[in-house]
């Protein structure tokens, strides 16, 4: 459990969360639930990028 009582991955996933929002909305003129469906397609191709890095080195295998 974390210093503050297991809430520190809350608070950077909110974080994280909020940097999508902040990417797509900076001076929070959208409508919020806009900026959420914005925010939230941009979260996707994000992990989406994430898990082919990933895919993609695990195909290459281990370099032992």
């Amino acid at each position: 459990m974390g210093e503050h009582g297991g809430q520190s991955g809350a608070h950077g996933a909110g974080a994280m969360l909020a940097r999508f929002e902040d990417k797509v909305d900076p001076e929070r003129k959208l409508d919020p639930q806009e900026r959420e469906r914005r925010a939230a397609s941009v979260r996707r191709a994000y992990f989406r990028a994430l898990a082919m890095r990933s895919a993609r080195v695990r195909a290459r295998g281990s370099v032992r």
